[in-house]
């Protein structure tokens, strides 16, 4: 339960981020960011949803988690690795 309630300060502040990076954006790369940032929020708000508040959406929020970790995490990681980025 009390990883729910992180999960919703983490949600919060990843979403104050994205509306800074937004109001800051000049290249390509600072949009990519932008949307990492509210991905992530989306997730985070997920966790607070599932573990706080109690309602039945592990397979849901088992989803996002692995398409945040495949394609904000592992996709650039790669294609930076690759020399591809």
């Amino acid at each position: 339960m009390w990883l729910g309630w992180f999960s919703l300060f983490v949600a919060v502040t990843a979403v104050a981020v994205a509306a800074d990076s937004a109001q800051a954006t000049q290249l390509a790369r600072d949009w990519w960011m932008v949307a990492n940032w509210a991905a992530w929020a989306l997730l985070w708000g997920a966790f607070f949803v599932l573990l706080a508040l109690g309602r039945a959406i592990e397979r849901a929020t088992a989803w996002l988690c692995l398409a945040q970790g495949v394609l904000t995490g592992w996709l650039p990681g790669y294609l930076m690795l690759s020399g591809r980025l």
